[in-house]
């Protein structure tokens, strides 16, 4: 599968859209997925939630973070 997410500089700018695969999900457990970037292999998408409770999505190798959110 390929999804495409679209990112923006503001409201009206979009950019490219950005390739991700639809891959096992690397937290081991059944029936879970994981978005790697096609462009850059082995880094995956992830959302952290803040301790003022927003939310922000990021592109971070595995290896990269110790981000416990990150699995």
């Amino acid at each position: 599968w390929d999804i495409k997410i679209g990112t923006t500089t503001s409201l009206y700018d979009w950019i490219s859209p950005i390739p991700f695969q639809v891959v096992a999900g690397f937290d081991g457990k059944a029936n879970s997925i994981s978005l790697e970037s096609g462009s850059e292999k082995g880094y995956f998408v992830y959302i952290e939630i803040n301790n003022k409770g927003s939310t922000c999505i990021k592109l971070n190798s595995k290896s990269d973070t110790a981000d416990s959110s990150f699995k």
